[in-house]
């Protein structure tokens, strides 16, 4: 009951993410998967209904033609988060062990190790890019900066139990590339998920 309600909990908090921050997350086929409307009228709640749709990925490339100041700070602070989402026969700890180690992900307790000193851990700890957040056996969650395939990006990874040995994983990726399709680092990112856990 405890790990339902935890889980649940999880679920929620990442949805209202979406709500708190104004950035949505979508998934790689454009979906909305943080934009919430009202059942009974069926107008937007956490959003306008048309403005802040997906871009489309001509749509991004055009951005790129903009002058390189606007590009250089899109891609510092991205909006828009793409997302899959499979199940894997894999222990949900053992999978955290695996994915952690794949792309070298950090506990609060190694960032203050690494970093010494407190203000920049705390820096460091404070930005978009890191995340880190664990139930043992029940879900983890884990954000970092990496490169994937020789591009950089933002990669979130949420491991959750779906039994004794189902994971469910969901990665958000934030591509700094506008001219990437998010649908391959999508499908990328799911191989080298798999081929992490040896499935």
């Amino acid at each position: 009951m405890k790990h339902t309600f935890m889980i649940t909990l999880s679920i929620l908090m990442f949805a209202a993410a979406g709500c708190t921050t104004n950035k949505h997350f979508y998934t790689a086929d454009g979906q909305c998967i943080t934009c919430w409307n009202n059942p009974l009228t069926g107008e937007p709640l956490n959003h306008s209904g048309t403005a802040e749709k997906k871009k489309t990925v001509s749509q991004t490339k055009g951005v790129t033609d903009q002058t390189k100041e606007s590009s250089q700070h899109s891609r510092r602070t991205p909006k828009e988060g793409y997302q899959v989402e499979f199940s894997v026969p894999v222990n949900v700890n053992l999978a955290f062990v695996r994915l952690k180690k794949e792309f070298n992900y950090y506990t609060e307790q190694e960032i203050r190790s690494e970093y010494g000193s407190q203000s920049m851990a705390n820096a460091k700890i404070q930005t978009f890019s890191y995340a880190y957040d664990a139930v043992p056996s029940t879900y983890y969650h884990m954000r970092s900066y990496r490169k994937h395939d020789g591009y950089l990006m933002t990669i979130d990874s949420m491991i959750t139990l779906q039994n004794s040995q189902e994971s469910l994983i969901t990665v958000t990726y934030w591509p700094r590339d506008f001219s990437l399709d998010p649908v391959e680092v999508g499908k990328s990112l799911k191989q080298r998920i798999h081929k992490a856990l040896k499935i």
